[in-house]
């Protein structure tokens, strides 16, 4: 059995190590003698071979020399085959190498978006798929297929939803059928390759970290259809099923569709926009409508702009006199229309500690599809 793994950039002299997937992985013959491992890699265009023994399912630990450069770390590529043993995965130490192929990929309720990142740069070759179904197997097929098609890699997955540290997605309003499902664990079978799967906007909040050389604390806020966002403290993301800043209390008692009142998603999202219009005895089909009227004079659209602009400037004012970040950036579909929205940082400026507030630059950031991209790949590993 031949397990590629992907291109590994040595960065720290550590070691990678190749562990049984199984308590009792299927041997040839299932004889207990020593299983020989083979490693070809090289750098700079030179091959070489190294050797390795690997006794019953004791680790193989494969040393990777230097290669004299002195102008950067040396970047290798490997094929490993494994003699005699029929399932075994590479591990990689999470602050030991960085891939030389990243692959992003941001998953929506209607397909996915994928594209190869290196160096921080999103390839401008973007890759669509739509779902035939919101199912488990269907979405894990169409993943592992558009990994194949974009050569492989690793794989950083930006997935809506609750999903836990280690990649199991816990629930998500958008595939209802989903429940405790161990995406990150299955990829990873499916593909062969290192695999992260974290919340959607968590992968756009460190995506614009990223891209924020002197932030060290980032908050965003996503306006779509309801309110999403991610945190990120001193260069580490919030993992996890946290930062759901969408659902922080804001104020009144519209009933939210996490089952509670008053969370800023009720005032700020598609869903709180249409919730106010109808207040007004108004009955519009999406957030861009309620905006549309806004921009066209509107009173009861200014309105109920208006009062989500406050409610959104309000929770923000919490989260920086609770987390001090440098940047509040706003983004998804319904930012574009920032001009209407402009007095939620007013509002975050009146209601934050002065000290504090006047340390914050506040973004308006508009689509986010390829900062999630980014960031969901840059997690890779980490």
């Amino acid at each position: 059995t031949v397990n590629r793994i992907a291109g590994l950039e040595n960065k720290s002299g550590k070691h990678l190590a190749l562990t049984s997937n199984g308590d009792d992985p299927p041997c040839i013959g299932r004889s207990r003698r020593p299983r020989r491992v083979v490693v070809h890699g090289g750098c700079d265009g030179g091959f070489m071979g190294i050797g390795a023994v690997l006794v019953n399912q004791a680790e193989v630990h494969l040393a990777i020399p230097s290669s004299g450069d002195k102008s950067g770390p040396p970047v290798y590529r490997f094929r490993v085959s494994l003699v005699g043993c029929a399932s075994f995965k590479a591990s990689f130490p999470r602050d030991g190498f960085g891939f030389m192929n990243r692959i992003g990929i941001d998953i929506g309720g209607s397909g996915l978006r994928a594209a190869v990142v290196r160096d921080g740069v999103v390839s401008s070759e973007v890759y669509r798929r739509r779902w035939d179904s919101r199912s488990v197997d269907e979405v894990v097929r169409s993943v592992a297929e558009v990994h194949a098609r974009m050569g492989g890699g690793a794989v950083g997955i930006g997935m809506p939803g609750f999903v836990s540290d280690d990649g199991v997605v816990i629930a998500s309003p958008n595939f209802p059928e989903w429940r405790e499902v161990e995406f990150e664990s299955v990829l990873q079978g499916e593909t062969g390759e290192p695999v992260r799967v974290v919340n959607d906007a968590t992968a756009a909040a460190y995506g614009l970290y990223r891209q924020e050389s002197q932030a060290k604390r980032l908050v965003l806020f996503t306006l779509g259809t309801g309110v999403g966002g991610g945190i990120v403290l001193d260069g580490r993301p919030l993992l996890g099923p946290g930062a759901e800043v969408g659902h922080i209390y804001a104020g009144g008692d519209r009933l939210c569709g996490c089952g509670r009142r008053g969370c800023v998603e009720t005032w700020a999202g598609t869903v709180g926009l249409r919730a106010a219009a109808a207040e007004h005895g108004r009955r519009v089909d999406s957030g861009e409508d309620v905006v549309m009227a806004a921009r066209s004079g509107e009173s009861w659209a200014q309105d109920v702009v208006e009062r989500a602009a406050f409610h959104l400037g309000k929770v923000a004012g919490m989260l920086v006199n609770t987390l001090a970040p440098d940047v509040i950036a706003v983004g998804g579909g319904l930012s574009g229309a920032h001009g209407l929205f402009a007095s939620a940082e007013d509002v975050m400026r009146q209601s934050a500690i002065p000290a504090l507030a006047d340390a914050v630059r506040w973004r308006w950031v508009g689509p986010v599809d390829e900062v999630a991209i980014l960031g969901a790949a840059e997690l890779v590993g980490r």
